[in-house]
This record gives structure tokens, sequence and C-alpha cells, in this order.
């Protein structure tokens, strides 16, 4: 599906900046590697499908058109309230929208993370080794620590949205655009059924568990990609689960082997630590993301 804005359009959107590479394309927005005032940026250039903007009606359009500036927003001032060698940055007052060719667009810059994501692991069913599972887990756990220093649930962890950065040798969460702001009563009204399939929490899949949302979903989905990483297999959802086949393999159906017995080069004390992540309901969890990041720096010695 294509972007309404055609690749040179959005370039022509990018006056203030000093474009590099790009776009590459990914959902609704164009990306491009750029340069601002010295430093290497990316430029993310957010509009509406072509399909939409030909076949929607005007009430579907402006509907859709206020969700996409809503979740950029959303994306762009939790980032801006977050500082954290493990969160992507952005950079300030660089949230615009801007109108070529009578399509509308939101523009915004984010720093440039060099590096790769994991799902160049998980793609192929790779199995990642114990010291870089913890390295993984620590530097999420870190991510999600500080979220929830501001009242934010990321929702969508999975490996795609995680980045080794070659140059910082850290793991940075990336794509804030469905983080729960705890604070913000409308958006928690009707927030609780987003993120992605395989990695949702029980609580995000059930209304009557809606309450219980908090960083402690953010441990359920890091379990899962621990797990998908030290095992190459899911713990719960299977290719052909829709949402209720994955809510009812969580809840109902026996806990999944430990990460140890699938592959003996992890530990016990990691496995049991990833299995605690994956708990059915958020009380079993970690208490704080302290505590689980102290119990993951013991284990790492």
């Amino acid at each position: 599906m294509g972007l309404a804005l055609s690749p040179e359009q959005a370039k022509s959107l990018l006056h203030n900046y000093k474009v590099l590479s790009g776009p590459e394309q990914g959902g609704q927005k164009y990306v491009f590697k750029c340069c601002y005032d010295g430093e290497l940026c990316a430029v993310k250039v957010v509009c509406l499908s072509e399909d939409l903007i030909k076949r929607g009606t005007m009430d579907e359009l402006e509907e859709a058109w206020e969700s996409t500036v809503r979740r950029s927003r959303r994306e762009f001032d939790s980032m801006l309230k977050c500082s954290s060698n493990n969160l992507v940055q952005v950079l300030e007052n660089s949230y615009r929208t801007h109108e070529v060719d009578g399509i509308k667009a939101v523009v915004f810059a984010e720093q440039w993370v060099e590096g790769y994501t994991l799902e160049s692991f998980t793609h192929f069913g790779k199995k990642m080794r114990e010291k870089d599972l913890i390295n993984v887990a620590i530097d999420i756990g870190s991510a999600i620590k500080e979220l929830a220093m501001h009242g934010l649930v990321h929702r969508d962890i999975k490996p795609s949205n995680i980045m080794f950065c070659k140059e910082s040798k850290h793991y940075i969460l990336l794509d804030l655009g469905l983080a729960l702001d705890l604070n913000d009563s409308a958006i928690t009204r009707t927030g609780y059924l987003v993120g992605t399939l395989p990695y949702l929490a029980p609580e995000q899949m059930d209304p009557k568990y809606k309450p219980e949302l908090n960083y402690k979903t953010d441990f359920f989905a890091l379990g899962t990609v621990l797990y998908e990483l030290a095992t190459g297999q899911r713990p719960y959802f299977r290719p052909y689960f829709n949402m209720e086949k994955l809510y009812q393999s969580i809840m109902r159906e026996p806990l999944p082997d430990l990460p140890h017995v699938l592959n003996d080069e992890i530990s016990v004390e990691l496995s049991e630590i990833i299995m605690r992540l994956l708990a059915k309901r958020p009380n079993g969890r970690y208490r704080t993301p302290q505590f689980l990041i102290k119990e993951l720096e013991l284990v790492r010695g």
C-alpha cells in the first residue's frame, strides 16, 4: 500500500535538513537520514495512504488524519519526556504539520541510530547467547524503568522495535507511537487493545483487566522477546492464532517449557527470570523495573 506523498514530495518538506539518504518506507511513514546543525538524525514524514485518499469519504479522511496526528504527537511527546541511553531521543521543536500538493503530512526528527534490530535474529529463528540476552534484558528493562517514571507504557515491545546501536553498544527501544500515558484519561479509556499480536500481554486482550495496564505489561512483552531469542520459538503464540486463541493459550494452557530445557546453554537463573516476566497475571511479574535489573545483574556477575 503506497503513501499519498511520493518520496520526492516528502523530500521537498525537509528544507531545514540536509538529506543524506533515503527514504525508507514503513507503514505510514517515509524515513530519511539527514543532517541538522552538524548532527545526524532520522526524519520521519508521516501521511495517509494513497488508497485511503482516493477511496475514503471526507469523514473517514478527517478521522484518519486526526488519528495520525494524535499518534505521531504522542510518540514525539513521549520521547521528549524521557532521557535514557536506551530510548531513542527526538530533536526538540522538530515536530511540524505540513501540506504539499493538497496532502497533509507530519514531520519530526529523532536521533540517528546506526545498527540492526533484533528482528534479524527472530526472523531466522536464531538463538542468542546468554551474555547478549542479559544485555538486552537490562537495557530494555532500563528503558521500561524510564518510561514508568513518566507514567508511560510502551505497549509494543517486539524484536523489530529493539535496535543494537553500534556506537554505544547498547540496545535501544524504538517507536513510542503506541505509548500509553497513564495520566491521560482520554487515552486510557479507549487504549487497551493495541500492540503486535504475538507479544500482547493478557491484560491487553481483555477489557476487564484494563486497569492493570502498567509497566508490567511491558515486562510480559520483554519476556516474550527474550524467550524467543533464547529458544528460537515463541512461548504462547502459533502462526495460525488470532487474538482469542492467543488469550486462551496464555490463560488456560500449561506453562511453556522453560528456556533452559529447550536450550541447554541458558542458565536456570536466567530461565527463571524470563518465566517470571511471562507470569499470566501482572502481580506475578517483577515488582519494579529496578528489581528486575538487579536480578539480571546478579546473573551476569
